[in-house]
């Protein structure tokens, strides 16, 4: 759960009279988030592991759209 508050202040006396709270239930989003970090693990040690060169491309676009270019942003051990 996640619980957020802000108080609300008096502006003819600027004393706090109460305050706003909201709380949000983060359960799908911690799971997803703690199954994303595994999947990179998984991802980067069998990228690690592999004994073929691989390199993780980006494209360069214009801003049409249309691809231009690449960088080279991450390649394994064996690359």
């Amino acid at each position: 759960m996640r619980l957020d508050a802000v108080p609300w202040i008096d502006p003819g006396t600027g004393a706090a009279g109460c305050a706003a709270v909201w709380v949000d239930d983060v359960t799908d989003m911690v799971l997803a988030s703690e199954s994303a970090r595994r999947s990179r693990g998984l991802f980067s040690s069998l990228l690690a592991s592999m004994s073929e060169g691989v390199a993780m491309h980006e494209l360069v676009r214009r801003e049409d759209g249309a691809v231009v270019d690449y960088r080279i942003v991450d390649v394994n051990p064996s690359f």
